[in-house]
């Protein structure tokens, strides 16, 4: 039963699995935590560093931004401010990696829009995935780059600022992931 879950899972979610070391599916197949998230519930908040990767497996997320430009934004509370969509997560995306993978504060709030289902994978576990097969950190990478192009884009159609360094236009960082993995495992090695 446990090996047909593995392969629904993976054929789910085919931009993380299309890595064809069974030895990389394996780790992230048994580091992959199962949670839930009620309609209207946030998973994240724009602002705050990522800590999980998070996997889509029913149910439909939305990523909003605070409208600076909006004069009712003054009373503190994200519930109460008036945002901006910028990205609909449906079955199968594979979200919050840019602020992973470059060590920066998420740039939009994700609230489900309906009950979800949803997998994570905690920041350390990806670190040491990403140290050993770093073909996985560049697709995500890329996936990130390309998504953080679209949210921008909408962003200047709003006039919203735009936080630059929160971007992944540049150079892949991978110092800082590869600098967590080498302590964890060194660690984990020492004890």
């Amino acid at each position: 039963l446990e090996q047909e879950n593995n392969v629904a899972i993976m054929k789910q979610f085919p931009r993380v699995f299309s890595e064809r070391d069974r030895g990389c599916h394996a780790k992230i197949l048994e580091n992959l935590l199962p949670a839930f998230v009620y309609e209207a519930e946030e998973m994240y908040v724009e602002g705050e560093h990522g800590t999980e990767l998070y996997f889509l497996k029913k149910g439909e997320i939305r990523l909003f931004c605070d409208d600076p430009n909006h004069p009712d934004n003054s009373d503190g509370f994200l519930r109460t401010r008036f945002t901006v969509p910028l990205l609909h997560m449906k079955k199968g995306e594979v979200f919050g990696m840019a602020s992973l993978i470059n060590d920066v504060p998420h740039t939009a709030t994700a609230i489900a829009e309906e009950y979800s289902e949803i997998y994570f994978l905690k920041k350390l576990v990806l670190v040491e995935i990403f140290y050993e097969w770093p073909s996985l950190l560049r697709r995500f990478h890329s996936l990130a780059k390309s998504r953080s192009t679209k949210v921008n884009d909408i962003k200047r159609t709003r006039d919203i600022p735009i936080d630059h360094k929160a971007s992944p236009r540049g150079v892949l960082r991978t110092n800082s992931m590869v600098e967590t993995a080498t302590t964890s495992t060194k660690q984990a090695e020492s004890e």
